[in-house]
């Protein structure tokens, strides 16, 4: 949520173990089917609902891509499910 409007997102909240030189714990939201969405360097309230799955260490950017399709299609479907 920034000011009043909301949007269902896909969360992230760990380390990215992936990628090499990445340090210390973040938090990422994606806005779901958001195109040209800008929200860097604005204040946000987070809300979760659904816990999906444990941060993981991926081979590489394909396998990390294919898996967060996935992520956000679950996403999707439990936001419209519990609208």
């Amino acid at each position: 949520t920034v000011g009043t409007h909301r949007w269902p997102a896909a969360i992230s909240i760990g380390t990215n173990p992936t990628f090499d030189g990445v340090r210390g714990r973040q938090v990422e939201a994606y806005a779901l089917d958001e195109k040209d969405l800008d929200l860097y360097d604005q204040a946000a309230k987070v809300e979760f609902g659904w816990r999906l799955r444990d941060t993981i260490k991926f081979a590489g950017l394909e396998p990390l891509l294919a898996q967060m399709k996935i992520d956000c299609d679950k996403a999707r479907e439990l936001t419209r499910y519990h609208a």
